[in-house]
């Protein structure tokens, strides 16, 4: 039964954000409290790894072109304590949220 529950969320993923591939990351979340840490909300038809060595003010608005223009500006809402599931479990608090948005 676990099984198609998975594949049932698989494909809602799918139908969700279309084209969304699996990937396996060896990132590790090894923050330190003295860190300041910030939530980025991408759109989600917008592929992450366009932003790689893009230079993004986190202060201020921010215009880039990934094929298509964008704003990229924080927010004056302060994101949620976030508990990040993983090995070792671990809560972040964000210190601003950034969205980026198509112009």
């Amino acid at each position: 039964m676990k099984m198609s529950k998975i594949k049932d969320s698989k494909e809602k993923l799918a139908v969700i954000y279309p084209g969304i591939k699996q990937i396996t990351t060896n990132m590790k979340l090894n923050f330190s409290e003295s860190e300041d840490i910030y939530l980025f909300r991408i759109p989600k038809n917008v592929d992450p790894h366009l932003l790689e060595n893009t230079e993004i003010d986190l202060d201020e608005e921010c215009k880039i072109n990934i094929g298509e223009k964008y704003s990229i500006k924080p927010t004056t809402k302060i994101p949620d304590p976030t508990l990040v599931i993983s090995d070792n479990c671990k809560v972040i608090h964000f210190k601003r949220n950034i969205k980026m948005e198509k112009i």
